[in-house]
């Protein structure tokens, strides 16, 4: 629905079934399914022309503002995702202990200088 009223300028149902790659038909039943399970008629329809309706326009603006908001929230996922948080505690058995720190802590260190601190202890 978004991508057919792209503005206010007016409802563009081919240049939309273009750019969600489906049949014009199929769109068209879609956006009539979504307009009856919403219990309102979200576009009118004349032969040459579609042009959306007043409840229809309040609806693309909070559809609009529900895929702003979604984004802003996988923003935070996607920035949040990129540094670690919280404790890491690595334990290693006695004979890989020698081997497997230096190889694993330096990459991690240069990665994440701002969130390492390395407290090694020795428990036999």
């Amino acid at each position: 629905m978004l991508t057919v009223c792209s503005g206010r300028t007016g409802c563009y149902l081919l240049a939309s079934v273009q750019a969600c790659h489906v049949s014009q038909p199929a769109l068209s039943t879609q956006l009539k399914k979504l307009g009856e399970s919403l219990g309102v008629a979200l576009f009118e329809r004349t032969n040459k022309t579609l042009r959306i309706t007043p409840i229809g326009e309040q609806i693309v603006a909070k559809a609009r503002w529900v895929l702003d908001v979604a984004e802003s929230i996988a923003s935070l996922a996607r920035h949040r995702a990129g540094s670690l948080t919280g404790p890491f505690d690595l334990g290693v058995i006695p004979a890989l202990g020698p081997y497997l720190p230096p190889w694993l802590l330096p990459p991690l260190e240069r990665a994440h200088p701002e969130r390492m601190d390395v407290d090694a202890e020795q428990a036999i």
